[in-house]
């Protein structure tokens, strides 16, 4: 195919590509679910690969779903009258055969008076009467018949007028539906403009990782997409809260280099394990090679942005008078990449300075304090 099913547009308009697999048209299958869609793709499909990564993305799918009016199950939100028997675990001598519902005046009002079944008849004309009514409360009942065998003996109970109107294929009496809670529902309400907006807030900053973004220019962010609605940004305590809630513990909001409240994302070596090993094998050695390359990139990156430094102090140079005290600000794994690449003499030196440079290069905005120098560069 020569256009993207995706977005329709040509594979050929410089945007990188990608082939999907057997895995890939699983996830695209399963996303085709939520949001209600019907993409249809085969093992060996070429489509544009951001846009397969929108398109499954769990934020895209809750956005658009949003928009369309449907939860993030994809499902309508519109609500659905419920009976009590369907919430409730079902007692045969606690609860009426039919709603469902117990004696909540405990026998002191007559309409509301549990009889319990004494006869087989009464089981056998239940029983025809399901087949008759033939509807959802047919079913229900029919199910509650079956699985008990014995009405009597198993100390079934129902109020006589829920029997009544069962036979003569009537609803269960309105006293004995469930009522609407009149208990106001607590906690912020939710604005799907400002939501929206928030979503797309968290998208740029997972975008943005490298820098060095604070709480306060995230509102700000938020703030641009709102322009030209009568909706205002997050405050800074929702915000804090609200960021945290979406990424958990992948998320970090400290203080670095006299910043207060960056946010920062903890790259942990699980997760990106564990996304190495759910996409699908590439159809070539060459291509998973590269892929492989990809992922030890992303370890290596992680483990430098857990280094902390301390900007208070810029160390003197006897203290990195020798290769080793200069080694010694390296992570393990970017150490180790190095002196599997560098040999012949001085290759202590080599890790020491290029793996240095590597570390400036990688955190070029969260390592520089007021002088504007990394503190670990020009050691060797």
């Amino acid at each position: 195919m020569d256009d993207c099913v995706f977005c329709g547009k040509s594979l050929g308009n410089g945007e990188p590509t990608t082939t999907v697999g057997a895995k890939g048209c699983d996830g695209i299958s399963k996303a085709n679910d939520v949001r209600q869609a019907d993409i249809s793709v085969a093992p060996g499909q070429v489509v544009h690969t951001n846009c397969r990564k929108d398109f499954c993305s769990k934020l895209s799918i809750e956005r658009d779903n949003r928009k369309r009016g449907y939860d993030c199950a994809g499902a309508s939100s519109g609500t659905v009258r419920a009976r009590r028997s369907g919430s409730l675990a079902f007692d045969y001598s606690q609860h009426c055969l039919f709603c469902g519902t117990p004696d909540k005046y405990q026998g002191r009002e007559k309409t509301h008076k549990l009889i319990p079944v004494r006869t087989t008849d009464f089981q056998s004309k239940v029983t025809e009467s399901c087949v008759k009514r033939n509807d959802a409360l047919a079913e229900t009942v029919k199910a509650r018949v079956e699985f008990a065998q014995d009405l009597h003996a198993a100390d079934a109970v129902y109020h006589n007028v829920c029997s009544v109107n069962f036979r003569t294929g009537k609803q269960i009496p309105r006293q004995f539906l469930t009522v609407p809670s009149k208990r106001p529902k607590y906690g912020r309400p939710v604005d799907d403009t400002r939501n929206d907006a928030f979503l797309q807030v968290a998208e740029y900053l997972k975008a943005h990782d490298e820098e060095q973004t604070t709480i306060q220019d995230l509102i700000e962010k938020m703030g641009e997409l709102l322009a030209g609605t009568d909706c205002t940004p997050y405050g800074f305590t929702y915000m804090k809260e609200c960021i945290q809630k979406q990424f958990g513990q992948d998320i970090a909001i400290a203080e670095i280099n006299g910043k207060e409240n960056v946010v920062t994302f903890r790259h942990r070596a699980s997760a990106i394990i564990h996304e190495f090993h759910q996409r699908e094998k590439e159809t070539t050695s060459e291509a998973e090679k590269m892929r492989l390359i990809e992922t030890a990139a992303k370890l290596i990156k992680s483990d430098v942005k857990l280094v902390e430094q301390s900007i208070d102090m810029y160390p003197c140079s006897t203290e990195f008078s020798a290769p080793e005290e200069a080694m010694s600000f390296l992570p393990e794994s970017l150490k180790l990449l190095l002196q599997t690449l560098f040999v012949g003499r001085d290759a202590d030196r080599k890790v020491g300075s290029v793996g240095q440079a590597i570390m400036q290069a990688i955190r070029p905005r969260a390592t520089t304090g007021n002088s504007g120098k990394d503190t670990w560069t020009q050691c060797l």
